[in-house]
């Protein structure tokens, strides 16, 4: 197993003048099994959100994301945005 830091996304209240959901970011430990990895990209979202404003206080501007697919069942796949860019977590992998 490997420990990972999510990126969780919570929707809070609905504004009825913007008409969207506000969105709040925390992080949380996730520990991941490294051989159900299916694949790991870029997480444009997050690049492009954090980039515009910062998504989570106490992160640097230049944090970049990671999207993770994990094998979670015969026929089924968990996602996860992960905090660092793809090859700082291949690093943890291949460590």
């Amino acid at each position: 197993m490997i420990k990972l830091t999510e990126v969780k996304t919570d929707p809070t209240q609905y504004d009825p003048m913007a008409k969207e959901r506000s969105t709040s970011y925390s992080l949380k430990a996730v520990y991941i099994n490294p051989r159900f990895i299916v694949s790991m990209t870029d997480n444009e979202k997050f690049n492009s959100l954090h980039e515009s404003s910062v998504i989570i206080d106490d992160l640097s501007p230049e944090a970049k994301f990671t999207k993770l697919i994990v094998a979670s069942g015969p026929h089924g796949v968990a996602h996860y945005d992960i905090l660092g860019a793809p090859e700082q977590n291949l690093e943890k992998l291949t460590a």
